[in-house]
């Protein structure tokens, strides 16, 4: 998991839950649209507990162990980052559709890059090394993209609004900061 996710330790036991009670092989929680989100199929869906998809990115994904095995005994540790997902995608879910998901009922929110400053990978290798390497990977390993990336099914769970009103609390202050932030006011200072 990148280590500047914002995600409770509450929503990751919870998807740990999620994962053994559907019987998933991967999952990852959703992206907030508060924050940066890559792929539209990985973003927040209200109304929605989770999402079967043939697509996890590689930002969070959270295996169960022994798949997690299954791909690391075929892994390049060259391969950094980018394509990733689509590697393991490929290998451990192939054209099953019901054994990778998106869970609405956990969103994370991704800071978007102008308020991290420089992304840490982009010190460990450049942008174009690793799409250089994923094209390799691809050549070499008879890999391809996932494409396109589906969502197959919706679960709507309503027993667990504490985590969409929750979800919903943690998006609308996040929100507010961020105006904050833009608009370079402190609302609370303000003299009335």
């Amino acid at each position: 998991m990148d280590d500047d996710l914002d995600i409770s330790g509450r929503r990751i036991s919870f998807l740990f839950k999620v994962l053994f009670k559907f019987d998933l092989d991967i999952l990852q929680p959703a992206f907030s649209q508060f924050g940066k989100w890559s792929h539209k199929v990985t973003r927040a869906k209200l109304f929605s507990f989770l999402r079967y998809t043939n697509f996890v990115e590689v930002t969070c994904p959270l295996f169960r162990a022994d798949k997690l095995f299954e791909f690391l005994s075929v892994y390049d540790p060259v391969l950094v980052g980018w394509g990733g997902d689509h590697w393991f995608m490929q290998t451990l879910i192939g054209e099953s559709k019901t054994k990778a998901a998106v869970v609405d009922a956990a969103v994370a929110v991704n800071p978007f890059d102008e308020f991290k400053g420089q992304r840490e990978i982009d010190d460990l290798q450049s942008r174009s090394n690793r799409i250089a390497v994923w094209t390799q990977i691809q050549e070499t390993r008879a890999v391809c993209d996932v494409d396109p990336l589906c969502e197959w099914s919706t679960v709507r769970k309503w027993n667990h609004f504490r985590f969409y009103s929750g979800t919903c609390l943690t998006l609308l202050t996040k929100l507010w900061v961020r105006l904050r932030v833009i608009c370079r006011v402190d609302p609370s200072q303000r003299v009335r």
